[in-house]
């Protein structure tokens, strides 16, 4: 934990301090979206895929008058990974990862106008908190048998899954299109920088995400 504590702190002043040494800052009004995501874990000797998932948040801008902007956001986030390997010659094994975080990114991006858009990449770290999660597990015997089996991530069961940490510091890096003074679209990545396996048999798990998201500014 201490860990996790002093790399979200150094992140945070990577993209604050430059952020705050400006002069004058404007607070804009505040941004509701939603994303779709397809995200995966990175785990040696196993092929993970890409699993469909969506996300959810609000995100308020602070821009200086040399077009820096500062966007930090707090988001409900769905990541779904999938795992299909094959346990002997006849037996196929799937398993459907799903976990849900508390999701903190803290960004720094730069303006750009172009005609009828503000186009601003960005980049910066995240911190976020695991509140629960699930998999679905199957057994294909190749006879037809299924076994279907949701088992709470979290709950110190017998899978290694079932002791992941439920923090997670990692990097987001994107572009997002802002339009006619109130819609937005964003296309981010984001990318664990932290091990969040939680046994000796899971090591250098990490999370890769991919997002698509259209976000409402209120006025």
């Amino acid at each position: 934990m201490k860990t996790l504590r002093t790399a979200f702190i150094a992140l945070m002043a990577v993209v604050c301090l430059p952020a705050f040494s400006q002069k004058s800052f404007s607070i804009e009004h505040p941004f509701v979206g939603i994303d779709a995501n397809l995200s995966k874990f990175t785990l040696d000797d196993f092929k993970f895929k890409f699993g469909y998932a969506a996300e959810a948040g609000v995100e308020v801008s602070l821009a200086s008058v040399d077009k820096l902007v500062f966007i930090p956001s707090l988001q409900f986030i769905t990541k779904n990974s999938n795992l299909e390997y094959k346990e002997s010659e006849n037996t196929t094994k799937y398993k459907d990862y799903s976990l849900s975080y508390l999701q903190i990114p803290i960004r720094l991006g730069y303006q750009f106008q172009t005609g009828d858009f503000v186009v601003t990449p960005f980049v910066g770290p995240y911190i976020g908190v695991g509140l629960f999660g699930n998999y679905d597990y199957k057994a294909h015997s190749g006879k037809g048998n299924d076994l279907g089996i949701d088992i709470n991530v979290g709950n110190g069961g017998a899978d290694p899954f079932d002791n992941m940490s439920r923090f997670e510091v990692g990097l987001t890096a994107g572009v997002r299109f802002d339009f006619r003074e109130k819609y937005c679209v964003s296309l981010h990545y984001d990318n664990s920088l932290n091990d969040i396996g939680g046994s000796a048999w899971l090591k250098s798990v990490r999370w890769q995400t991919i997002g698509l998201g259209l976000s409402y500014k209120f006025k």
